[in-house]
């Protein structure tokens, strides 16, 4: 188990310790990691069909970001199409990088020191950056979507989710993940690129509405992350605690949304 604090231990320090102790974060742990569950598919949480249509495996490769036009000191976790996310409090307990549910979900470059990569087929880290946050890559779901593609940031209990971006609240909504979990989705639209929307489920208490600017590691956005009855692949990288969870994506403005109608024929 890590934890990314602000103002504290540095980021490089935790990834040399994970580097001269050899060993996989699980592997620190004691943990044993079973084989991957088919779990079902999180579109009530990004937005569309259940099972994703199949698509052309590739192997995503991050990018190096330019970290430069970042504020010093801010907990950055990854970035897509010019927009960086923060972590959405001082401290997590794990970042989780893995496959999303859907094709609308932008592949993320992280930002920071990978200390467990179980998707090597799918995803190339990027250089260490003491800029950014300790990170896995989580084993694959099957899905034929890049490893990158969702995070799960995993907090403590009580401790309040902030904004991972600057931007402006574009939806709140309540829907039932894989059909009969009761959970609130909040989509955001980043200042840094209004085309695009961070989309966070697994939340608790939503404290913000439509129309309401955020601010980035400052706006309460919900009371704390949403933590369920049933086990989660991120569990496996925190045995035998359990914690609850923020699951975020980057999808472009206009991908489906849960309860969504689709447009009915024009003309």
């Amino acid at each position: 188990m890590f934890r990314r604090r602000r103002s504290r231990t540095p980021v490089a320090v935790v990834a040399v310790i994970g580097a001269i102790a050899g060993l996989s974060l699980a592997a620190v742990r004691g943990a044993s990691l079973p084989a991957a569950e088919a779990t079902p598919a999180a579109s009530s949480a990004a937005g569309t069909s259940a099972t994703p249509p199949s698509v052309t495996s590739e192997r995503a490769v991050a990018s190096a970001t330019d970290v430069a036009q970042v504020p010093a000191n801010t907990p950055l976790f990854a970035q897509v199409g010019g927009v960086y996310l923060r972590l959405p409090a001082d401290e997590v307990v794990v970042l989780g990088f893995h496959e999303a549910a859907t094709r609308e979900s932008l592949p993320m470059a992280p930002v920071g020191s990978v200390v467990d990569h179980q998707n090597t087929t799918k995803f190339d880290p990027p250089a260490p950056d003491d800029a950014g946050t300790p990170y896995v890559v989580m084993s694959s779901r099957g899905r034929p979507i890049p490893a990158t593609s969702a995070a799960d940031l995993v907090m403590p209990e009580g401790v309040a989710v902030r904004a991972p971006v600057d931007g402006e609240v574009t939806d709140v909504r309540q829907y039932y993940l894989y059909g009969k979990h009761l959970d609130q989705r909040v989509e955001i639209a980043p200042a840094a690129n209004p085309d695009l929307r961070v989309v966070m489920i697994h939340v608790d208490g939503v404290a913000v509405a439509v129309g309401d600017a955020v601010v980035a590691g400052e706006t309460v956005v919900a009371e704390q992350a949403r933590r369920f009855s049933f086990p989660s692949h991120i569990d496996r990288y925190t045995e035998p605690d359990r914690h609850g969870h923020v699951h975020l994506e980057v999808k472009p403005a206009d991908a489906a949304r849960p309860g969504d109608q689709p447009a009915g024929p024009t003309g």
